[in-house]
């Protein structure tokens, strides 16, 4: 069995692969929907997980719960079938055994992230390209400018041969359209897989096994962002490996970013409380400084709440998205075009 942990892991009704949710992946908007908006990073490799400087693994195996029924909320909790009722069990939106796993940790997130993580290239500029998206013009005029939510996987449990019980039809419905390579293998309804018996001698009729190994449950910290619009002068003195600039906004045809103007001094800009009012102030963003923090659940109606506006808004950051990066292929283009130049 393994411990009972602290609210920052969120148990799926599904298991990921482990090269999608390792340590030190990124999630845009939904820690619950990991594979909505995310970008892996390097697996730690068999040497660095033994490191018990860097994190800690510890052998876990048996049953596990999800600790709250709310839809987003935080919680995972061994569970000895042999204590319990099948009733009781059966409150729960998800149950799962595993015959062996591991539970991976950073010791030090925080020390992890600004070391590893952000100083990752391809991390640098998934996020710049993420928190441009995000303060676009595009989205400004055709949606409605969201704070960003962005998360980075800072703990796993990773489970092998595992039989579960869910009521969410999403986690179903992905099981049984998505590749083995975004997840581990599922093989949907199985027969006569069971879990149990408990207390009662009675055993739960299973819905899903998978072989694995695959990650049933991730500890997330949040990123916390800050807005600036820096100095043109070139004077700035922010730390380089937490500061990120901001990719040219090539979203809107109509008007430019006023971070295009120049500049002398450095400010940061606060995500406005009237974003009608005052939205237009984060066009003057060039560049965030990032940290991570303890994350917050989000509230069971925290995306849902307004019927149509979600679909919209993601439907306009990815245009928006699509622009930015293709901006940002072109102008790498034309660099290495001008450097072949010069050399030849």
């Amino acid at each position: 069995m393994g411990p009972q942990d602290k609210p920052t892991f969120y148990l799926y009704g599904i298991g990921y692969s482990p090269k999608q949710l390792s340590l030190g992946t990124v999630v845009y908007g939904n820690y619950a929907v990991p594979d909505a908006r995310f970008f892996s990073f390097p697996q730690l490799s068999d040497q660095e997980v033994a490191d018990t400087n860097v994190v800690t693994s510890q052998a876990v195996s048996g049953c596990f719960t999800n600790a709250s029924d709310r839809k987003y909320g935080f919680g995972i909790e061994a569970l000895d079938p042999a204590k319990v009722s099948l009733g009781v069990t059966q409150s729960k939106s998800k149950v799962i055994t595993a015959k062996s796993g591991r539970r991976v940790t950073l010791n030090q997130p925080e020390t992890f992230f600004l070391e590893r993580v952000v100083t990752n290239d391809s991390i640098r500029k998934i996020l710049g390209i993420w928190l441009t998206t995000a303060t676009s013009m595009y989205i400004l005029k055709t949606a409605t400018l969201q704070k960003p939510r962005i998360y980075c996987v800072t703990g796993i449990y990773e489970l092998t041969d595992v039989v579960a019980k869910t009521n969410d039809a999403s986690s179903l419905n992905l099981a049984a359209s998505v590749s083995d390579t975004v997840m581990g293998a599922a093989t949907g309804v199985p027969i006569g897989a069971t879990i149990g018996p408990f207390a009662d001698g009675k055993t739960m009729e299973a819905n899903l096994t998978m072989a694995g190994p695959a990650i049933w449950a991730a500890r997330f910290h949040r990123l916390s962002v800050a807005f600036l619009r820096m100095s043109t002068k070139g004077d700035t003195t922010l730390p380089p490996t937490t500061t990120i600039k901001l990719y040219p906004d090539v979203t809107f045809v109509h008007g430019v970013r006023k971070s295009e103007a120049e500049t002398n001094t450095t400010e940061q800009i606060a995500w406005p409380k009237n974003i009608e009012k005052d939205g237009e102030n984060l066009l003057a963003a060039n560049a965030v400084t990032v940290t991570i923090s303890e994350p917050e659940e989000l509230s069971d109606d925290g995306e849902d709440n307004i019927e149509g506006k979600v679909d919209n808004y993601w439907t306009k950051f990815t245009t928006a998205e699509s622009r930015i990066a293709k901006g940002i292929n072109v102008a790498e283009a034309a660099k290495k075009a001008k450097v072949a130049k010069t050399v030849s």
